[in-house]
């Protein structure tokens, strides 16, 4: 059934999405020229070997795979953890949930925070919270520690794609965003 209901999007879909704003007469954000080119220069584009080779390609796919990895981890089992506390399967599950809706407001605010800080610091800023949670996570036998922690991972979490997005146009250009 899903797929078939793909099938009848499809083609609305395609005839209403664009690659970019300039396809339509437009610059990102309403601007009225031009975005600035944030890499310092003319954007290259990359190839898929090209970026197999690039330093700065593995220095940020590389710990943010990790941190996807993480993140999917924790996912999971953090009911069973939940569990092993004391804490029923229902409540646990319903605590992931508070985790995950927190999310939503962690990407729109690291998003927002992408925009106008340093990235880098946020990526860390993001690792960093994870690492405390995790620590904080293993020592734990308290339920109201528990929620507290599962939501703030679930806010840090939240910030992962908007920052790693960011960061891969600011490294690669825009015209890279997609690679």
């Amino acid at each position: 059934l899903y797929a078939a209901l793909t099938l009848l999007l499809l083609p609305a879909i395609w005839g209403v999405v664009r690659n970019a704003p300039q396809d339509v007469g437009q610059w990102p954000d309403g601007d009225d020229a031009p975005p600035r080119d944030e890499t310092g220069g003319e954007q290259a584009t990359w190839t898929p070997g090209a970026l197999l080779t690039e330093p700065r390609f593995w220095l940020l796919v590389v710990p943010v795979g990790i941190l996807m990895g993480i993140s999917m981890g924790w996912v999971t089992h953090i009911v069973s953890l939940g569990i092993d506390l004391g804490i029923e399967s229902v409540r646990g599950s319903a605590i992931l949930g508070a985790g995950g809706a927190v999310a939503i407001a962690g990407t729109l605010c690291f998003g927002f925070l992408a925009d106008r800080t340093d990235r880098r610091m946020l990526l860390w800023l993001i690792m960093g919270a994870h690492v405390v949670a995790f620590v904080l996570l293993s020592g734990n036998e308290s339920a109201a520690v528990f929620t507290a922690i599962v939501v703030s991972i679930g806010f840090a979490g939240g910030g992962i794609m908007p920052v790693y997005m960011a960061l891969i146009s600011q490294i690669f250009g825009q015209a890279s965003f997609g690679l």
